[in-house]
């Protein structure tokens, strides 16, 4: 019941119970964290980012980093982008190519900056995410780090052939 409560926080755009809500972060009850987590994102702002990263810190359950990170790509901030960069040593691989992926629709060359770090991911879905991501930032997400993007561009990656520049489709067949 509390939880449809917290969701129709959100779905209402009640910005008076954000404050609310962010207490609700406390509770030890997952599934509650997780709909928070997931309101929070309708009300962009750096408490809100803050406590979602403080949210981040404090659990190991997987659908409540799922929940605040997916909300924390709606916030858009620089403390938005500092919570998210902590997902880019996440267990769960899947997560952490979720976030690549979003990042590239932020525009913004900050993002490019902390993508390149997951360029070193041993993940093949996290390297294609992160590669993915820089291309949506164009001349923000290449310019600094061309020469590890063209290294990255001619390897295979378990099934996976990463051939994204239009000289190597050329040369180089995947097979």
């Amino acid at each position: 019941m509390v939880d449809a409560s917290v969701i129709a926080v959100g779905k209402l755009g009640l910005e008076k119970f954000v404050d609310g809500c962010i207490g609700l972060l406390d509770t030890p009850d997952t599934s509650l964290q997780a709909a928070t987590c997931r309101t929070l994102g309708e009300f962009p702002g750096d408490g809100v980012a803050k406590a979602l990263q403080t949210t981040i810190t404090r659990t190991t359950d997987h659908l409540v980093h799922l929940s605040a990170a997916k909300s924390l790509l709606q916030i858009h901030s620089d403390t938005a982008l500092d919570a998210l960069s902590t997902f880019r040593q996440h267990e769960d691989a899947r997560l952490r190519a979720l976030v690549a992926e979003q990042m590239g629709n932020w525009g913004d060359s900050n993002v490019a900056e902390r993508l390149y770090v997951m360029l070193d991911d041993e993940d093949a879905d996290v390297l294609d995410a992160t590669i993915k991501a820089l291309l949506k930032l164009k001349n923000a997400g290449l310019s600094a780090h061309r020469e590890r993007l063209r290294e990255i561009a001619h390897t295979d990656i378990g099934n996976a052939c990463l051939l994204y520049t239009s000289d190597a489709a050329d040369d180089t067949p995947c097979v």
